[in-house]
């Protein structure tokens, strides 16, 4: 996944540079990729949609929906306006959206409980996936609300979106079909470090390992 993660503090709606500089990037990458890849403009759900329909990205994550109270102030998105942007864009049958149950580090302005949240969501919304996050990128996902949520909606696709790492494998992967890991693949698990090659194939084994065993 691409992501403007460097980019503090995050805009609700990016420069064009923002936009510009990620579409150059992943188009001077794109060919040389042989996986299925794609993008977060993080904290700009209108442009993370928009880049998708240039580049042709098949999978985002963000907050599509709701009213919270975060680091960056106050949001309020409707699902509405983004999956009709898809649906424009001709894209509706190729993007997957993965929608956050709750923002890192937010809280919803009307005091909803997370999972009040997600059951409301998937009925109304259409989400392809749900994400869990912790507080910050690095921070372990909410695993209380990772279970409720298989509980609740077993056939649902569940992601964990941060804080996943070797030694959390076996209690997320029970839970979450998926994860989004950035910090533990950083040299020395560090979040502004380059990405440690040795950590990826030890992860990679080891989920590998685990995956067989299921």
């Amino acid at each position: 996944m691409f992501s403007n993660e460097f980019s503090f503090p995050y805009q609700d709606k990016v420069s064009t540079e923002v936009k510009t500089a990620m579409s150059f990037i992943i188009g001077q990458l794109k060919d040389k990729i042989i996986v299925p890849y794609g993008i977060d403009v993080i904290s700009d759900p209108m442009a993370t949609i928009e880049l998708s329909g240039v580049i042709r990205g098949t999978f985002i994550r963000g907050q599509f929906a709701g009213a919270f109270s975060t680091n960056g102030g106050m949001t309020n998105y409707n699902a509405g306006d983004f999956l009709r942007k898809r649906y424009q864009l001709r894209i509706d049958d190729k993007l997957k959206m993965v929608h956050d149950v709750v923002p890192e580090g937010a809280v919803d302005i009307g005091g909803r409980d997370p999972l009040a949240i997600a059951k409301s969501a998937d009925f109304g919304n259409l989400p392809d996936a749900f994400g869990v996050s912790g507080a910050t990128a690095g921070q372990t996902a909410d695993m209380d609300l990772l279970k409720a949520l298989r509980e609740s909606m077993p056939d649902q696709v569940l992601f964990a979106t941060t804080g996943v790492n070797i030694n959390s494998i076996e209690e997320t992967y029970s839970l979450a079909d998926g994860a989004f890991i950035a910090t533990h693949f950083k040299k020395n698990g560090i979040f502004e470090n380059p990405v440690d090659e040795n950590r990826v194939a030890a992860f990679m084994t080891k989920l590998k390992e685990y995956r067989g065993q299921c």
